[in-house]
């Protein structure tokens, strides 16, 4: 049977989502506009200068310190990096404060392995930052290719992805980004997440409607905290596959972030957007 939801949109921006009702109470409908996800990006606006200050004040002072315990053997994924600025920032910071033989000891405390991975290549006659992001010789840079396109084995295993509104906030494959994510995190790992939750909602198989900070804390086998409104810190408790459940677009509507629509029932929803 075919359902029909009703989304509104409030003039802050969220998006308010009905139960689902029958098709006889169904007036109109705007179907999903279907492009591949590279031409979805292209179309929306993104904040590629993010310093690292902004990652701690949003994650707080844990997010550092996660980052200086990994020590050489770790590995950070910065997703989205944009310019890289917030990579440079937390180089910086380290190499000042961190990487120096501590009080009445002759060890040196190892910057971890960094990753940074962005869909669009840094641009060297637009952005000043580029030659001192590459003089960081424990970066990996990954450009030219959504996260779900690059393999596994190229990015290698985390133990702390960060996403600030980067894939997970501008996907229309909100599955297989997430999935992604947690395929690679290590046990015991974490992934900080900040984005604008209002702005996605799920419709569950329960029938229920979900923003998506609410959905993904309902997800078995993580440890979820949100430290504020806007962000979330999921930490990986189980040396088991994590199963998410599938995800279809339902509606996607071009912004920055973007309106997003999903649901966890394959073609048994219509939308109609007001």
């Amino acid at each position: 049977m075919l359902l029909v939801f009703s989304c509104h949109f409030s003039a802050q921006g969220s998006i308010n989502c009905a139960d689902a009702i029958s098709l006889k109470e169904y007036t109109g409908e705007i179907e999903p506009t279907l492009k591949h996800s590279s031409a979805r990006l292209s179309e929306n606006n993104f904040a590629t200068f993010r310093p690292f200050e902004l990652y701690e004040k949003i994650f707080s002072d844990s997010f550092y310190q996660d980052l200086v315990s990994l020590k050489s053997s770790g590995h950070w994924i910065d997703m989205g990096a944009g310019q890289g600025v917030a990579i440079q920032g937390f180089y910086k910071k380290f190499t000042e404060s961190e990487s120096r033989p501590s009080a009445g000891s002759k060890k040196f405390i190892k910057v971890p392995k960094i990753t940074g991975v962005v869909y669009k290549s840094v641009e060297k006659e637009k952005w000043k930052n580029e030659e001192a992001l590459f003089k960081i010789k424990e970066l990996n840079w990954l450009s030219g290719k959504l996260i779900e396109d690059i393999s596994s084995s190229v990015i290698g295993r985390a133990d702390v992805i960060s996403d600030v509104q980067g894939p997970i906030a501008y996907t229309d494959d909100l599955y297989a980004v997430l999935d992604k994510y947690l395929k690679i995190l290590n046990k015991g790992g974490k992934i900080y997440l900040n984005t604008y939750w209002q702005l996605t909602k799920v419709y569950t198989k329960n029938r229920q409607w979900l923003n998506l900070s609410e959905w993904l804390l309902n997800l078995e086998g993580l440890k979820v905290l949100k430290p504020n409104n806007n962000s979330l810190i999921i930490q990986k408790i189980s040396s088991n596959e994590i199963v998410i459940p599938n995800l279809y677009l339902e509606y996607y509507e071009d912004g920055g972030p973007p309106k997003r629509v999903f649901s966890e029932v394959k073609k048994k929803l219509q939308p109609v957007i007001k």
